[in-house]
C-alpha cells in the first residue's frame, strides 16, 4: 500500500508506504517525504546494512569484548574484521551462486546466508564460490590498515 499527499498531525506532508510480508508478525510501515516505493526500498537496504552490523557484532563477539587499552581493542578488530569481510564475500557468493534469483534470503547479509546454508551446500558449488571469491581476497590481504586514528 503507497499513500501520497498526507497529513501529520494536520500540519507536514507525508506519504507513506504499508507492506506485510508473510511470515512477520505485523506490517512495516514507512513515513517519508520521498517517494514511498523509492523509501520503502530505501529501508529495506538500510535493513541489510544493520543485520550485518548486528552480524558482525555477533559472530566475532565483539560486544564481549573487555580490553582496557585501546591498542588490544584495535588489534583484536583488526584479527576479526578480515574473517568478516572473508565470510561476508563468500556468503555473497552462495546466494548468486547457489539460490541465483530466488527471493530467500534477499533481505539478509551475506554472512548470515554462509550460516545458515552451511551444510547444504554441494562440494561443487562451495568450489565454484570459492573460486568467484579468490579474486578479492589478494585485495584483503593488500589493502593499508592503519593503527592510528
Amino acid at each position: 500500500m503507497f499513500l501520497e499527499g498526507l497529513r501529520y498531525k494536520g500540519e507536514v506532508e507525508v506519504n507513506v508506504a504499508g507492506v506485510w510480508e508473510k511470515g512477520h508478525p505485523r506490517p512495516l510501515w514507512v513515513i517519508t517525504d520521498l517517494d514511498p516505493q523509492e523509501a520503502l526500498s530505501f529501508y529495506r537496504k538500510r535493513m541489510a546494512i544493520e543485520e550485518s552490523f548486528r552480524y558482525l557484532k555477533d559472530l566475532l563477539g565483539l560486544e564481549k569484548l573487555m580490553n582496557k587499552a585501546r591498542e588490544y581493542l584495535e588489534g583484536m578488530v583488526a584479527l576479526r574484521l578480515p574473517a568478516y569481510g572473508i565470510g561476508l564475500a563468500l556468503g555473497e557468493a552462495v546466494r548468486e551462486t547457489v539460490l541465483g534469483g530466488s527471493r530467500s534470503y534477499r533481505l539478509y547479509s551475506g554472512l548470515f546466508v554462509l550460516v545458515r546454508l552451511k551444510g547444504k551446500v554441494s562440494y561443487e558449488d562451495i568450489r565454484k564460490i570459492v573460486e568467484q571469491s579468490l579474486s578479492l581476497f589478494p585485495w584483503l590481504a593488500l589493502s593499508p590498515v592503519s593503527t592510528h586514528v
